[in-house]
């Protein structure tokens, strides 16, 4: 960079091909994106296969980037067609594969080398210990949960300097902990890491008689920082959005595109460009979590939905119309809001469709500050805000895709032609020789053509395959110059058309080869499980710390070690320790539970994994024969693939529970997938999971407290929402939801 600075990559959404195509004008270093299957965001427009392979010219010929999101959990029955997307993006060449589930890590590394992986946010890795395993596991970069404060991601950097970290500067914020989310799942059977989240925090709940949006939090905004970012040695910087418009993809690019390149952020222009994207989509902004660990400013809990930037105020009110002076220049049918009678609650949306001056004359536009009529129903008030929400000379064109070439594969080969007629052309393809032959008329040519000049401008016609053939050498074995063959051209076209026939049928035939491989690995290397004769899988809810009988919002998880020795002074017989799956400053309490377990040999302790960082737990106590380990309800068991990693990395591993948003469907399957070496469990009925576990605490972000300073540190609240009720636990500076048990 031109100031000495470390390069930085500008990271945009694409949930669309029109959308990518506009990050990459506006600036965008790359862009990230999800095909129509496995992607977190389902709802998306997303890409088709042709779409990417197009996208893929278009990049390459910028020098960007295209990064795939491949992060849902995959269920166990979709290996063929999980398998098939990735042998399709490695093909393909994109630059780098997105991924929340650990079964599909597994797949990546032994089958798929050349692509590079990185974790999902959905992995909610947060700290040191868990980017360490992450590096050993061979990943190229780690999106870092959003919940990370600067000085969090400065002790990452420095712990790790040779792995790349990935940030999100900008969009909506979850209120639960990146990835930890089970609302949607648990209560409407479409699971947000399917990529169906129905985003029940945007819903509006009853507390204490008052209605309020109290888990909908206000949107990402990090303009200040991207600076300070960027000179820690981030790698990328993440734009949130597969969900938005091309427009806003377009103008939120160019507006940290500027910063980065040097614009000061107290400049007219800075002002103008953070005024248009706020026209494309704008929530109350907030640096999240980006300062402080509990979140700054972090809820908006009056209105969750797009405000737009103040246009004016209302200066007269009349008779099913009222008069505003715009700010700025206004145009038919460009969108404006305010709310009804001042109530947050109650926005009005309306078309600017009919702008009458002051002379009583109807415009097609209107200048800033000149006053201007508008009907509506029901009006504003006198006095009131209006806030813009759309303009008409943001809107874009769609890109046709078919502006660019199909991005291919290129491959040599080889054509041999027999003195017989007999012709082969072949190549070969990640070790594997695909062939095809035919039988041919060889006659003198005509006139002077360069048969491998021939050979090689019809292969490389290949249609809508993946591969293209970039160079052809020729054996001439018919005793005729390479000027003097000539082939009827029907003859040969048959005869590249069975070639790349092989080639589709070869890698099919390689991803049915990887599947069945997959398939006939042993879940567990070495045999029988090391669970302890005799053992009884208690049943989940009482493995709660303080669980009671018919108790309301079990806190499910040992928070500290203090915790975890008053559970081992009271436990008579084995002791059960399931961890709390956030920890930002993990290494004193996982060497104080270590040495909870080595203290007391006598003693058998199971010890519950619900991230990532835990792993180095488990591998500190490998040679603790009184320590057993359970990959508990967060760590999300999907499939034999993600059982298989955990059974390789974690010594006496002695069961697994399924994926808790799967239901009993989804336990059967996995069950019927995992052989005798490891068993698997399920969650059950009887317990009640967190819904949301959130840093964000709900005490001083609804303003229910007097302030930190002042806190009882442990809260509950009753909030209602139709006919469920809910229990808000706040332990700690930590939030859970819990459904009410019915």
């Amino acid at each position: 960079m031109p100031d000495g600075k470390p390069a930085i990559e500008l990271l945009a959404p694409a949930g669309s091909f029109s959308a990518a195509i506009y990050a990459f004008e506006a600036g965008a270093d790359g862009v990230y994106l999800g095909l129509g299957e496995f992607s977190a965001r389902k709802a998306a427009v997303n890409f088709t296969r042709a779409e990417l392979r197009r996208l893929k010219t278009a990049a390459a010929a910028g020098g960007r980037r295209i990064y795939v999101a491949v992060n849902t959990l995959i269920g166990d029955g979709e290996t063929p067609a999980v398998v098939e997307t990735l042998a399709f993006l490695d093909d393909v060449g994109v630059d780098g594969v997105i991924i929340q589930d650990l079964g599909l890590g597994l797949i990546l590394r032994e089958h798929f080398p050349r692509l590079a992986v990185h974790a999902s946010t959905q992995l909610a890795v947060h700290n040191a210990a868990g980017v360490a395993e992450l590096k050993r596991l061979g990943f190229a970069r780690v999106v870092l949960a959003r919940e990370v404060p600067f000085e969090g991601i400065r002790g990452i950097r420095a712990a790790h300097p040779d792995i790349e970290l990935e940030v999100f500067i900008h969009g909506a914020l979850c209120y639960s902990f990146s990835g930890l989310c089970l609302a949607s799942g648990m209560l409407l059977g479409r699971s947000g890491n399917r990529g169906e989240c129905a985003q029940l925090c945007r819903n509006y709940y009853r507390l204490n008689g008052e209605d309020g949006y109290w888990f909908s939090c206000n949107d990402l905004a990090l303009e200040e920082d991207v600076l300070r970012l960027r000179d820690l040695g981030v790698a990328a910087l993440k734009i949130e959005g597969r969900m938005k418009a091309p427009a806003y993809v377009r103008q939120h690019v160019a507006l940290y595109r500027a910063l980065l390149d040097g614009l000061r952020p107290d400049s007219p222009q800075y002002r103008e460009l953070k005024r248009t994207a706020g026209l494309t989509f704008s929530r109350q902004p907030t640096r999240g979590y980006f300062h402080r660990p509990g979140g700054e400013a972090l809820i908006g809990n009056r209105y969750p939905g797009h405000r737009g930037v103040p246009i004016g105020t209302v200066t007269r009110v009349g008779a099913g119309v009222f008069t505003f002076g715009p700010e700025r220049r206004l145009e038919r049918r460009d969108g404006l809001m305010f709310f009804e009678n001042d109530d947050p609650m109650r926005p009005v949306r309306f078309a600017a469709d009919a702008l009458t001056d002051e002379c009583g004359v109807e415009r097609g536009f209107v200048t800033a500050g000149r006053p201007v009529t508008l009907p509506v129903q029901p009006l504003p008030r006198r006095g009131q805000t209006l806030y813009q929400i759309s303009a008409r000379s943001l809107d874009l064109k769609e890109v046709s895709p078919e502006r660019f070439p199909l991005a291919k594969r290129g491959l040599a080969a080889t054509v041999c032609l027999g003195v017989n007629g007999a012709i082969r052309a072949w190549a070969t393809v990640d070790g594997r020789r695909v062939e095809a032959t035919a039988e041919v008329s060889v006659q003198p040519a005509r006139g002077a053509r360069d048969f491998r000049n021939v050979l090689a401008g019809l292969f490389a016609e290949s249609d809508l395959s993946l591969y293209t053939v970039e160079s052809v050498a020729f054996d001439n074995q018919t005793g005729l110059a390479d000027d003097a063959v000539f082939v009827p051209p029907s003859q040969l076209k048959a005869l590249k058309n069975a070639f790349y026939r092989r080639l589709d049928e070869a890698w099919a035939a390689s991803i049915a080869e990887t599947v069945g491989a997959l398939r006939a690995v042993p879940v567990r290397p070495g045999g029988a499980p090391p669970a302890p004769v005799g053992l009884v899988i208690p049943p989940r809810q009482r493995l709660s710390p303080g669980h009671a009988e018919g108790a309301v919002a079990e806190i499910p998880f040992v928070g500290s070690v203090a915790e975890a020795r008053r559970i081992a002074d009271s436990a008579d017989g084995d002791v059960w320790l399931p961890l709390e799956p956030v920890c930002l400053e993990p290494d004193a309490c996982l060497a104080g539970i270590a040495e909870l377990v080595r203290s007391r040999p006598e003693r058998r302790f199971f010890i519950g994994l619900n991230n990532l960082h835990h792993l180095a737990l488990a591998r500190a106590l490998a040679d603790a024969a009184n320590a057993f380990f359970f990959a508990d309800f967060l760590l999300y068991v999907a499939n034999r693939h993600s059982a298989r990693f955990l059974a390789m990395e974690v010594p006496r591993l002695a069961f697994v529970y399924s994926w808790i948003e799967g239901g009993e469907a989804g336990h059967q399957a996995l069950v019927s997938a995992l052989d005798a070496t490891l068993p698997a469990a399920r969650v059950g009925d009887g317990f009640s999971p967190p819904l949301f576990y959130s840093l964000g605490c709900f005490v001083r972000h609804n303003r229910l407290g007097k302030g930190c300073d002042t806190c009882m540190k442990n809260y509950a609240f009753e909030l209602r929402n139709g006919p469920e009720t809910f229990d808000v636990r706040v332990k700690d500076c930590v939030t859970y939801l819990f459904r009410r048990r019915r």
